[in-house]
């Protein structure tokens, strides 16, 4: 997760960019045309390294996310199983259970991240520091619900992409025979 958000940033900075473009007054839109003109100009109107503002948040998201994803899943599994039995329903409540949480876990650094990502400099925006300012800076003026702003759409959005993953990976896991990777003996 976080390999991965790490190495999609500039597109994703990109893509934030060009969504939002159109809430700034019209004298301090970007006006970018397409997504590899908004990197281009991005690398050369404000430096390389620019590409990769808002990547901390993206990889705490990603790795958290995953590590909460999976781990949920098998408790929740594991926990349900006793009082259902191991079956698909006992599936599908894991995996919905854990995108819930997955989510609750991913919605802060998401805001933080897109808020990083979004800022321009002068012009009245904030420029934060970084996450933990950007987090910070958000509780101290929006509250608890600035961080979580989103979070059902967010859940909406999720919710289908852990529940194919999981069951998929599930299924794969019983049909190779239960098979487990043990880390520590």
């Amino acid at each position: 997760g976080g390999v991965g958000a790490f190495c999609c940033n500039p597109c994703d900075i990109a893509m934030i960019r060009m969504w939002s473009d159109g809430t700034f007054p019209e004298h301090m839109r970007r006006g970018y045309t397409s997504l590899g003109n908004a990197i281009y100009r991005i690398a050369k109107e404000e430096g390389l390294t620019t590409l990769w503002r808002g990547s901390s948040p993206a990889l705490v998201r990603g790795a958290a996310g995953n590590m909460i994803m999976l781990s949920c899943f098998d408790e929740v599994k594991e926990r349900v199983a006793k009082y259902l039995g191991y079956n698909k329903t006992t599936v599908i409540i894991a995996t919905l259970v854990s995108g819930f949480m997955t989510t609750i876990t991913q919605v802060p650094f998401d805001n933080a991240k897109v808020k990083l990502q979004k800022m321009q400099k002068g012009g009245g925006n904030i420029m934060y520091r970084g996450l933990l300012h950007c987090m910070q800076v958000t509780l101290q003026r929006e509250g608890i619900r600035g961080l979580y702003a989103g979070v059902g759409a967010f859940y909406v959005y999720l919710a289908p992409y852990v529940l194919i993953s999981l069951a998929v990976a599930e299924f794969l896991r019983n049909k190779a025979g239960g098979l487990t990777i043990q880390l520590m003996p």
